[in-house]
């Protein structure tokens, strides 16, 4: 991971690398559970059924958010227990609804995605302790 000094400046500004990376939880989970009921209503309603590739569409952004959701609930478990494998995972897969579902409304999850996953790689890189649950100790 990247330890340069340019973003050390950011790391304690205004809150806390671990404040923001719970943010980041709470925003990926609540994100994904909002956007459920949104393309689940445009996958079983009768307004996009004659058009397939566009319900093929909302199914697909419907299956994302739910693994978002899901994302989320991952975060919150590898920032609370110090879980670097589990987290880098997280970070990697929570970029896959932004970007599949940035076609449609949601054109702002990217930028944030940017600045989220910025503050990710240097609370991995600075925070996470990296002998705490390894193999190597046991």
């Amino acid at each position: 991971m990247c330890l340069c000094t340019k973003f050390a400046k950011l790391d304690n500004c205004l809150i806390s690398l671990r404040t923001k990376m719970k943010i980041f939880c709470w925003w990926t989970l609540v994100h994904g559970l909002l956007s459920i009921p949104i393309f689940g209503s445009e996958v079983y309603s009768g307004k996009c059924h004659e058009n397939k590739y566009l319900i093929t569409y909302y199914g697909i952004c419907l299956m994302l958010a739910v693994i978002h959701t899901y994302i989320g609930i991952l975060l919150f478990l590898a920032v609370q227990c110090n879980l670097r494998n589990e987290f880098m995972f997280g970070v990697v897969l929570s970029n896959c609804f932004p970007i599949g579902a940035s076609f449609s409304y949601l054109i702002y999850l990217i930028v944030f995605q940017i600045i989220f996953i910025t503050f990710a790689c240097r609370y991995y890189s600075t925070e996470m302790n990296i002998n705490q649950y390894s193999l190597e100790n046991v």
